[in-house]
């Protein structure tokens, strides 16, 4: 009601003659808190003065959005100065230099961000107005791309849910487990989350991260994606690619999968924080695609989102579950090639990570952070029948083998996080379920079933749903 309040207020604003006076004095009071801001950082009053700019965040926005409209570069200026001073430590007197503008200020709001841009600044502030992306995409220097080729994912739907809230100082994380088709459990607690949210999952999370399946379904939310699409998505092909013989096929469908998905968005159109697992074939390490430099633990100067990689190269990558699918080998931005397979080899719960960039990347306190952990469920073996029984046994062992693998490494992190992050509240989400009808594994494609999974997961939500309630709304 309040928003529908203040659009009004707004629109009867704009057709007064006063309307453009209003403006430019709600400006001015701003600009000098930007300026006051500025000057009182190195001070005793810095920790009042970065929450009194993280409480006017939507006002100095408001202020920097109607400068650049009308072309007013110096207030611009200063409003983006005292945004990057927060994330960045770098003042408006490092950034007049950096774009060739003097005090006076003669350069055009468009060349001020081409300079940021090159200075690796506009990552900061394109996330924090749109205004600024718009004036990057029309110089071809997008901070987030929004022209990826046709896809799936390219053209969102008007979102069904309504509900809004306001910052609590809170960092939300949502880690999504590895599990092959098994994801469907996943997407039907994450159904019932939404739901109980009221709004789009991106909105209320501030880091998804997600293996294998769980990359996927993380990808998908992380550029605005609705929970019933994603599930609409996965009921059409996920048994298709889990049907299809041969490693090398699997892979084709894999890949056919994704870009038909993802076109060719990159990590720079995310509307939250992501973390893509994949594993490292020959060094034997985790490589995780991720969107934000926030999320860096080094190598800041150089950090590209994903590494440049698309979000199809990087999904498939952490689905290449190898022998079922081919290992996958992506081309950084920087030309190095690197052979990729499934990230639950490293992290198939991949909530480690997660807490790690939030709490030594982000330097988020512990205390301040809510994690919920969803995982796959755990089944029974299923046993083959028919004439093809000895055939069917040998290729069990093998997916059986490798589910085993993946369920061993989920638990001990788990374990691992238990007692490394005991204070970090975490709530987990995968249930185990004993009998027999309930036999299934990665590779199942039965829709029916699948659909099963999907139902057993909104009952894992509900026995849980106070306590989310408690983290989330």
């Amino acid at each position: 009601m309040l928003e529908t309040i203040r659009q009004y207020g707004f629109e009867k604003l704009t057709e007064t003659p006063e309307g453009q006076a209003v403006r430019a004095r709600h400006r001015d009071f701003y600009l000098g808190i930007a300026e006051d801001a500025e000057s009182r950082f190195q001070g005793p009053e810095q920790v009042a003065w970065l929450k009194r700019l993280e409480t006017d965040h939507d006002n100095l926005r408001a202020a920097l959005r109607w400068s650049l409209d009308r072309d007013e570069t110096e207030p611009a200026l200063t409003s983006i100065s005292s945004r990057v001073r927060i994330t960045s430590g770098t003042t408006i007197a490092e950034i007049r230099p950096a774009c060739g503008m003097g005090r006076s200020g003669s350069t055009r709001p468009h060349t001020i961000l081409i300079r940021l841009k090159a200075k690796s600044w506009s990552g900061v502030v394109t996330s924090w107005c749109p205004k600024l992306d718009f004036l990057l995409r029309s110089n071809g220097m997008s901070g987030r791309r929004t022209t990826a080729a046709t896809s799936e994912v390219q053209d969102l739907k008007p979102s069904t849910f309504t509900a809004e809230y306001k910052k609590d100082g809170l960092c939300r994380i949502l880690s999504l487990d590895g599990g092959g088709a098994k994801g469907f459990y996943t997407l039907g607690v994450l159904k019932e989350i939404e739901g109980m949210l009221k709004c789009p999952l991106y909105k209320r999370f501030d880091l998804v991260f997600g293996t294998s399946t769980g990359a996927i379904i993380a990808s998908l939310i992380a550029l605005g994606r609705e929970t019933e699409e994603i599930h609409e998505l996965y009921k059409e092909h996920v048994p298709k690619v889990m049907k299809v013989e041969g490693t090398h096929g699997k892979s084709q469908a894999l890949a056919k999968l994704a870009d038909k998905v993802f076109g060719k968005a990159t990590f720079e159109d995310v509307k939250t924080g992501i973390g893509v697992v994949a594993t490292k074939w020959v060094i034997e390490r985790p490589m995780i695609f991720k969107g934000d430099v926030a999320q860096a633990h080094g190598r800041l100067g150089t950090f590209k989102p994903g590494f440049g990689v698309s979000i199809s190269d990087a999904v498939q990558a952490s689905c290449s579950a190898y022998p079922f699918f081919d290992r996958k080998i992506i081309t950084t931005a920087d030309g190095d090639k690197v052979e990729l397979v499934d990230g639950g080899y490293c992290a198939n719960n991949p909530t480690l990570y997660a807490i790690a960039d939030a709490v030594e990347a982000m330097k988020k306190d512990r205390g301040d952070l809510r994690v919920v952990s969803v995982g796959v469920g755990v089944y029974p073996e299923p046993k083959p029948k028919g004439v093809k029984m000895w055939l069917a046994k040998r290729y069990l062992r093998s997916v059986q083998l490798l589910q085993k693998t993946l369920e061993i490494n989920t638990q001990s992190l788990e374990q691992l996080r238990a007692i490394l992050f005991k204070d970090i509240r975490t709530i987990r989400i995968s249930d185990t379920f004993e009998k027999p009808e309930m036999a299934t594994d990665l590779m199942e494609h039965d829709l029916d079933k699948l659909n099963i999974l999907r139902q057993r997961g909104r009952e894992s939500f509900a026995d849980r749903e106070r306590e989310l309630r408690e983290f989330l709304v």
